[in-house]
């Protein structure tokens, strides 16, 4: 586990960027990984109120992202955000259904385009951020 502390994404808030979870494949390892990715991640954003997704997006995070997002879209005490980072100043727009994140946030945040992630994150927060309302 690996993880750095940020205020860019939701300044003045801190913020951890959740750089790595340790997975595996091997079977004898089923029981005692599964699932620690989301106990490592609840624990983190209790800790530090946001969590955001890191630049170095695979396709194993990006599912366990989806996950996340899903998880908490439907408890009404989190809140999800996407931080777009391509105009001159980045914005937070705030992510209120999973119909909204999968129709047009999933596809902006990670893209076709290798990097298209670096400037586009995913924010899940225990409080309400300054966001911008479209």
């Amino acid at each position: 586990m690996r993880l750095e502390e940020a205020e860019d994404f939701t300044s003045p808030e801190r913020a951890c960027i959740q750089v790595m979870v340790w997975r595996t494949r091997q079977p004898q390892h089923e029981v005692a990984v599964h699932g620690l990715a989301r106990r490592f991640f609840c624990h983190f954003l209790h800790r530090w109120s946001s969590i955001i997704t890191d630049s170095a997006q695979t396709n194993a995070a990006k599912v366990m992202w989806e996950g996340m997002v899903a998880w908490a879209l439907r408890d009404p005490e989190h809140y999800v955000y996407v931080w777009d980072g391509t105009g001159e100043s980045g914005c937070l727009h705030p992510v209120r259904s999973w119909l909204a994140f999968c129709g047009h946030w999933a596809a902006f945040c990670w893209g076709a385009e290798p990097g298209s992630h670096l400037r586009r994150r995913v924010v899940i927060s225990t409080h309400p951020l300054n966001a911008a309302h479209k």
